[in-house]
């Protein structure tokens, strides 16, 4: 069946979690264990240092689950905070919380996140995650009830945008790198998205397409580019993601008016507007006259942006611009879709006239856009060309694989994945034990940082226990702490 969300009313923070169910089975089950009455526990605020990272704090009602916990400096004891839940599409919840702890401090939000909602899960799996995840926030921490957002990543990001959708008491959504669950059409649009996307993704084209629904929908919403590709956003960018949220709860007087912030967030904006040509370059004048409108208005004048983009509206040049904006974006989407088809029906060699074209393009291409454009297709061949792989190896068809290793490699070179994939193809295959290692190396050198993954992997395939396998071990271990440390 089509999986369903679902909310049944229940004390605390549980009447804002939403249910995947596949089967009606599955659906009754989860009600039930919704209507049970979480336990309460007494308040552990004063257990945990203020602007202190906790990578692993065990919900006390199902310790099996865990989650990552910030909270900022300077908040008074007892004091009610904004609180942003999030979803890596790897678990990696010690990622979000450790990236954007100095945004917290400035702005006093409490950021908790999953160490167990991943990509890949069942529906009855990923409830208990999220019941247990954010009631037991909700037990534990003075909250703002009325300020909680959820945010997420990749996979993540549906999730959180979920939540948002069929979920009154969601105040914001943040999504990075995706947008709404596939499976959904309608829902909740009184409620602020702001949602990330890097001009090297290759979820760009489905994260501007939902700005246009958005719009259309008459949403509250911000879409936030960033110089980068499939990750989460830099600082910078999230932090505008924040000031999103705040300037919205003021406007909604959900918290007092904070002159000082929209002052200066005012001068930040129309900074960048004055950097944008309004003569040579009218479809991002009005891009930049329409972000002071949506983060201001209410709050500041926005007449002058207001009159400025009906004026420019109206002119040539911008109709031009927009026009091959669009048609650019659609011509990426319909290549996407020629590279999804040609993926399992094409041969290698013309895979390799194919990436080499694409790679001229990425370079030589004779806009910045088209540029940019060509290096997402680049990053949509290494996103299908992992799939395929790990599809061939997990259904015992090391051979099958060649093709779309090959692929992965060429597009990706710097990726460590393809390396660990390429040592587990070669293991497959019966490769001298040598040539296994060789390709483990590539992958630890280049960053690769999976501790379980690796020793399940090492299990599995009869490697020995040798120095050099406990070397590998010991750098992707530090390569892990690292990734940790920001």
């Amino acid at each position: 069946m089509r999986p369903f969300y679902s909310t049944k009313t229940i004390p605390g923070i549980a009447v804002l979690i939403f249910l995947f169910v596949l089967s009606s089975s599955c659906h009754q089950a989860a009600r039930q264990k919704s209507e049970k009455q979480p336990i309460k526990a007494p308040s552990s605020e004063q257990s945990f240092s203020k602007g202190k990272v906790y990578n692993r704090v065990k919900c006390i009602s199902h310790p099996e689950y865990s989650y990552a916990l910030y909270m900022p400096h300077g908040v008074k004891a007892g004091q009610p905070l904004p609180v942003i839940f999030f979803f890596d599409a790897h678990a990696r919840g010690w990622l979000p919380v450790n990236k954007y702890r100095k945004i917290a401090d400035r702005l006093g939000y409490l950021l908790v996140a999953s160490n167990d909602s991943q990509n890949g899960q069942s529906g009855n799996r990923r409830n208990a995650i999220i019941y247990a995840f954010m009631a037991d926030v909700e037990q534990r921490f003075p909250i703002d009830t009325n300020r909680i957002y959820t945010a997420g990543f990749s996979g993540g990001a549906r999730i959180a945008a979920g939540i948002g959708l069929y979920n009154k008491g969601i105040a914001g959504v943040i999504g990075c790198a995706a947008g709404n669950p596939p499976t959904f059409q309608t829902g909740r649009t009184n409620y602020p998205v702001a949602d990330l996307v890097g001009n090297k993704d290759f979820n760009y084209v489905e994260m501007l397409a939902l700005e246009s629904k958005m719009t259309a929908s008459h949403q509250t919403h911000q879409l936030i580019e960033f110089d980068g590709k499939h990750e989460w956003p830099p600082e910078n960018a999230m932090t505008r993601a924040f000031l999103f949220m705040e300037t919205d709860a003021m406007r909604r007087k959900l918290c007092p008016v904070n002159h000082k912030l929209i002052d200066t967030l005012k001068i930040t904006l129309e900074k960048e507007r004055q950097e944008t040509n309004v003569t040579r370059h009218p479809f991002a004048r009005y891009k930049a006259d329409k972000k002071l409108v949506v983060f201001l208005n209410g709050l500041a004048p926005v007449k002058t942006y207001l009159k400025e983009m009906e004026i420019l509206r109206k002119r040539p040049l911008y109709k031009k611009q927009k026009a091959a904006f669009e048609n650019l974006l659609l011509r990426e989407q319909k290549t996407q879709q020629q590279l999804a088809t040609a993926m399992g029906k094409k041969d290698l060699a013309w895979w390799k006239k194919e990436t080499s074209q694409l790679y001229k393009a990425s370079l030589s291409a004779s806009t910045k856009e088209e540029q940019m454009m060509n290096r997402r297709l680049l990053n949509y061949l290494s996103l299908m060309s992992y799939l395929y792989t790990d599809a061939n190896l997990k259904q015992g068809n090391p051979k099958g694989a060649t093709k779309f290793l090959w692929i992965y490699r060429k597009v990706d070179p710097q990726n460590p994945e393809v390396y660990f994939m390429m040592a587990k193809q070669k293991a497959m295959l019966g490769a001298p034990e040598k040539d296994i290692i060789a390709w483990l190396k590539k992958s630890v050198d280049l960053g690769f940082d999976n501790t379980q993954r690796l020793n399940r992997f090492i299990e599995t395939s009869g490697l020995p226990h040798s120095s050099v396998i406990k070397s590998i071990i010991d750098k992707v271990d530090k390569n892990r702490q690292k990734a940790q440390q920001f």
